[in-house]
């Protein structure tokens, strides 16, 4: 392999580690949460589907403890610290071509996966076969319902969401990214069968510079030179989004976060 190429990876990871640690600062505090609610417990045996930078996986193997145990997955797991917990294993793994464990995890849970993958269905039923019965599982998915400038009727304001919702649109249409699957959650587990089904939606007014609108910078450093390339947006279209995201005078209402879990019955 070149240096150059070797570089060029380098670079890419290190962005890569960049926009998921922005996602991590903005969702960390409610996912933990989150597992405090639905009950994690010392001894469960956790998966942590499309683990990122693994910082989930690392709280569920404290939290589940040395009686316990988590299994990290992603299909690049090179994001993923390397000095882990001992009671945590990370695995290359495409959860819609790999096989997974059947019934034998306590808790099951992917953050922010299923509105990247072509089928997230197949990857529900996949995660479903792999909770025991009387387990857990835990989906956290973003949907753009609430999404728009807290301004809707200034020149900025309708520049940004129309602009946004152009972006939103064509990244669905391409089925890169779908920006409204949180909304469909709980339908999904009530359609496989769990029970004590639990769910919130949360959205906050952020601001340019935040964690999250940093993270969301990074996404259109991605997404816009091929839209521009496209003809969906402009050049102008891309660098006036690009100032808004980082000025801190500018404020709009985030995606609405959501999350729903449900308990597999037991035999």
């Amino acid at each position: 392999m070149s240096e150059s190429h070797t570089a060029g990876r380098d670079e890419q990871a290190d962005f890569e580690g960049e926009r998921l640690h922005y996602l991590q600062q903005a969702l960390d505090p409610l996912t933990f949460r989150r597992f405090d609610q639905l009950g994690a417990k010392p001894g469960w045996r956790c998966l942590e589907v499309g683990a990122g930078e693994g910082s989930v996986a690392q709280w569920l193997a404290r939290k589940v403890g040395l009686q316990g145990a988590v299994v990290a997955t992603d299909i690049d797991p090179r994001l993923m610290n390397k000095e882990h917990a001992s009671n945590m294993e990370i695995r290359q793994h495409d959860i819609l071509v790999d096989d997974l464990e059947q019934e034998y995890y306590d808790l099951v849970h992917a953050r922010a996966v299923l509105m990247h993958l072509s089928d997230p269905l197949q990857a529900v039923k996949k995660m479903t076969a792999a909770v025991r019965p009387g387990g857990w599982l835990f989906l956290e998915e973003f949907d753009q319902i609430s999404f728009g400038a807290v301004e809707t009727e200034s020149p900025v304001g309708k520049a940004f969401n129309q602009k946004m919702g152009t972006l939103l649109g064509a990244l669905k249409a391409a089925r890169i990214m779908d920006m409204s699957f949180g909304r469909h959650l709980r339908g999904l587990l009530e359609q496989l069968g769990f029970i004590m089904i639990e769910n919130e939606g949360i959205t906050e007014i952020n601001r340019g510079g935040d964690p999250i609108t940093q993270f969301q910078l990074m996404n259109l450093q991605l997404a816009g030179p091929p839209l521009v390339a496209a003809g969906i947006l402009t050049q102008e279209d891309v660098e006036l989004l690009q100032e808004l995201f980082v000025d801190p005078s500018f404020y709009y209402v985030g995606h609405v976060f959501f999350g729903v879990w449900g308990k597999r019955p037991s035999r």
